[in-house]
């Protein structure tokens, strides 16, 4: 266990698990990597994000984004458009990224703000999937429903929360794992890791019957609904290590929000994430891995022709 990754206690068993710690210890780590694959290379890593529309929340995460690439040593570009912009002209961006050399991983911002109201599913089908960092590529996300792991990008929200089970030396095998939400960014690929793992894992949304009463059994309740405060004390076991994936933003105040009632989950929860500030950071951090490994694979490919 790293024991320098929690907060200070507030009243009640739980240890608040501070992301922000977590994350600049994995920035740090491949900060160094990134180092030494710009010596050897020559090159540096390159993301590139697309963004549609001007979501306030959306600004925020790419902030971070931008923020962390910068820190860590790899170049991020920002492709902005408009939320009337067509999708052929952002299908014409992704197609001239695929091939540009300066770019490893390209992310789509999500939700997507357009007014044309395209699914986001189309835009990242057309990523090559040796670009696709967020592993939403069909093609790449077929491989995670498959358990075949090596070589393949783990997408950073779910691999986030392994991280922080890992952070905390919770071991997986066997235990029961809740999953509220079953989303491809997170819910369904982290279903398919903890079941690799060993995990009772039970996959669920709000229209699974007795929902309440099923993560009361979870030794780890994972929370990515998108409903803020929808999981009170009442859903959680005495015990439990409770994951707030949750992001949600109150326009009219600006603050964030999780999908857990925080302040009710510190009176049942063994160790509990934050919002914001628990897994946050640390998705941004595995974005930044993905990034340096997408480019280590396309050096590696130069190498071998």
């Amino acid at each position: 266990m790293i024991t320098n990754i929690f907060r200070q206690n507030l009243p009640g068993p739980a240890k608040i698990i501070d992301g922000s710690k977590i994350a600049s210890l994995i920035i740090e780590e491949y900060k160094y990597k990134i180092k030494k694959f710009i010596q050897t290379s020559g090159t540096r890593p390159g993301l590139a994000i697309i963004q549609i529309g001007n979501r306030q929340d959306s600004n925020i995460y790419i902030r971070k984004k931008m923020t962390a690439s910068k820190k860590i040593g790899i170049d991020a570009f920002l492709f902005k458009y408009d939320r009337n912009v067509t999708k052929n002209k952002v299908l014409d961006k992704i197609n001239e990224l695929n091939t540009d050399p300066r770019i490893n991983g390209i992310i789509t911002q999500l939700p997507l703000d357009s007014s044309s109201k395209f699914d986001y599913s189309d835009l990242t089908n057309k990523v090559f999937p040796d670009k696709d960092i967020d592993c939403l590529n069909c093609f790449n996300f077929e491989k995670i429903s498959n358990h075949q792991f090596k070589n393949t990008f783990i997408p950073c929200a779910a691999n986030a929360c392994l991280k922080i089970l890992e952070s905390i030396n919770f071991q997986i095998d066997d235990k029961r794992v809740v999953i509220l939400g079953s989303s491809k960014l997170v819910g369904l690929p982290l279903k398919h890791m903890i079941d690799f793992k060993n995990g009772k894992t039970f996959l669920c949304n709000e229209t699974t019957k007795n929902l309440k009463s099923l993560c009361q059994t979870a030794d780890i309740l994972i929370v990515a609904i998108g409903r803020s405060h929808l999981v009170d004390e009442g859903y959680i076991k005495s015990g439990a290590v409770v994951i707030d994936v949750g992001i949600n933003y109150d326009e009219t105040n600006g603050k964030i929000t999780g999908d857990v009632h925080f302040e009710q989950a510190l009176k049942k929860a063994s160790y509990l994430t934050p919002v914001p500030g628990g897994v946050g950071p640390v998705t941004v951090a595995m974005l930044m891995v993905n990034t340096y490994l997408a480019a280590k694979i396309h050096y590696e490919k130069i190498l071998q022709t």
